[in-house]
């Protein structure tokens, strides 16, 4: 998952970060290597009359093991462990852009959020949960329950809280692995002086002597793994040498200014023929639904099942008995759609299942759960084949067309790009080749640099994209670069003008850029170290299930209503 981009000084100093990825990266491997140890016996009769005797008492034997193994087995939850085993296999895994992935099944909502077992984040084997005594919950308490910012504000801190937790369970893991270690004198001096100092700076021995028990259940490990995290990330990110050619490349980077015009070869502009064909050819992925459904509130399960019976015994009486219902207070609503709808844009795979095994004019013959709404009785009152007639359609259709035809797609459009590029070196008449290589182009009013971190299509947190703007920053004014290659296409770039930084404000500031060049070079490195074993080690992320960025805007928007 690509981290936010945020535009928040208080939250990321996001200036002072926005070349992350394109200065000169360090790196260490860390290799350990595990001995593998392989026993093997063989042992033979000294005769065939002696082999036929162990033959004959060795299946006994066996038989008699083999029975003994059973009962084990099923006196001792092998079975269930099995079972959970296979479950496990049918979970749906979701696999991120940063190398992590989620399982949404096993994150701490709807149905799921009282299940001792679910898990934010897993790294590891170590689970970052709610409803701990741990860091993570004791600052995440503290950022829900601040009056002094907003609702997007405690969003972002939540966010950065959790990868960076993230982070230092892989930091303290690989510090452990090491060897680093620390001795109990140091974890003593650092709870003492944290939790037992009197008002005077001296520290309480005599509390420290009758707390001993609760210091070694309450402080002693966090403070331990703390103080490993912190050593591990000094002795192998910090106090990194930056030298004068750096500082200075890392200014002129910063401080240029560059207008650009860029042919865009979109992946999803797709001929409409094309789309229409594709279209007719899987006519059923492409139904059209519309329904009226019955709501009734997630805690009658009950009444919901007993209008669906009802119902059932007269399928003409939808509207009747939901009318019927609603003025008896029994339903939440009764809507009747006016607009057809694809089948997984109800957001539902309960419904979504329902409705295709369901005849027009019927009603599901099971009531659907929506965690969101409650319970519902569906209806389906029409569906038909979609055409190309709306941008709702189109939308749909492409986007499962790119999906469909991806390889095919880019390839194309890759090699469209180098066909245009070739061109370019030789005519500078860009409308010409917009049109003869059917590209968008696209010639933005404003400036760029670093510091706004808003180059069109890529973003710095990446490191092929920090690459490439890179080199758009350390061009010429009239250089046309190869073609760049995105999630949604690929784009060719010409650097149409350029304001070059003042070298001789490096002299000028140079104290300041050296400590702030320094900054960055360890931040980009911690960065990508920390990505590349996110990758390694298949980290769980399950943040995006449980906290939602729109229920703290509402959270802000309620605060400043009031």
């Amino acid at each position: 998952m690509q981290k936010d981009t945020d535009n928040n000084e208080e939250l990321n100093n996001q200036d002072d970060g926005a070349t992350r990825k394109i200065e000169k990266k360090v790196g260490r491997e860390r290799v350990g290597a595990a001995k593998k140890h392989n026993g093997e016996s063989d042992g033979k009769g000294k005769s065939d009359d002696l082999k036929d005797v162990k033959v004959s008492k060795s299946f006994f034997v066996y038989l008699i093991i083999g029975l003994i193994i059973v009962t084990f087995v099923l006196t001792s939850g092998v079975v269930p462990g099995f079972m959970q085993f296979l479950n496990e296999l049918n979970k749906r895994v979701e696999n991120n852009p940063d190398g992590t992935i989620s399982i949404q099944q096993h994150a701490p909502v709807g149905e799921n959020s009282r299940n001792p077992d679910a898990y934010i984040g897993k790294v590891i084997n170590k689970k970052i949960q709610f409803g701990r005594q741990d860091e993570f919950n004791i600052n995440l308490e503290s950022i829900e329950k601040s009056p002094s910012i907003n609702g997007y504000q405690k969003y972002m801190y939540i966010r950065q809280l959790f990868y960076s937790t993230v982070d230092k369970i892989i930091g303290t893991y690989n510090a452990e692995r090491m060897g680093i270690t620390i001795s109990n004198e140091q974890v003593f001096d650092v709870v003492s002086k944290r939790y037992y100092t009197k008002q005077d700076g001296s520290v309480d021995y005599d509390r420290m002597a009758s707390d001993r028990t609760m210091i070694n259940s309450k402080y002693t490990e966090p403070v331990r793994s703390e103080l490993l995290y912190e050593n591990y990330e000094f002795d192998y990110f910090d106090n990194l040498p930056v030298d004068k050619e750096e500082v200075s490349s890392v200014f002129k980077l910063e401080n240029t200014k560059v207008k650009i015009k860029y042919f865009d070869f979109k992946f999803d502009n797709i001929d409409m023929l094309k789309l229409d064909s594709y279209l007719k050819i899987n006519d059923e992925k492409f139904k059209l639904y519309r329904v009226t459904k019955m709501i009734f509130a997630e805690s009658d399960k009950k009444g919901a099942e007993s209008a669906l019976i009802e119902i059932l015994k007269d399928k003409s009486k939808f509207t009747e008995i939901g009318n019927k219902l609603k003025l008896e207070n029994k339903v939440i609503n009764v809507i009747a759609d006016t607009e057809y709808r694809f089948l997984d844009d109800f957001y539902n795979e309960e419904m979504s299942k329902g409705l295709k095994a369901t005849k027009i004019g019927d009603v599901c013959s099971t009531i659907i759960k929506d965690d969101n709404i409650g319970y519902i009785v569906v209806r389906l009152d029409d569906a038909r084949s979609a055409d190309i007639s709306s941008d709702y359609v189109i939308d749909k259709v492409k986007k499962q067309y790119v999906i469909d035809n991806k390889d095919i797609i880019v390839a194309d459009n890759e090699k469209k790009a180098r066909e245009l590029y070739a061109a370019a070196q030789k005519t500078a008449d860009y409308d010409k080749l917009s049109l003869v290589y059917q590209a968008k182009l696209e010639s933005p009013a404003s400036d760029y640099n670093l510091a706004a971190n808003n180059f069109p299509n890529v973003s710095t947190d990446r490191t092929d994209d920090a690459v490439f703007i890179g080199t758009v920053f350390n061009s010429a004014a009239g250089t046309v670069l190869p073609p760049k290659k995105y999630d949604d296409g690929v784009m060719v770039v010409v650097i149409d003008s350029k304001i070059a930084a003042d070298p001789a404000q490096v002299e000028a500031q140079f104290d300041t850029l050296y400590k702030s060049t320094a900054s960055k070079k360890t931040e980009n490195i911690k960065s990508d170290f920390y990505s590349s074993e996110k990758k390694k080690h298949k980290v769980v992320d399950n943040f995006n299930y449980v906290f939602k960025i729109q229920d703290f805007l509402n959270m802000q928007q309620g605060d400043q209503g009031q």
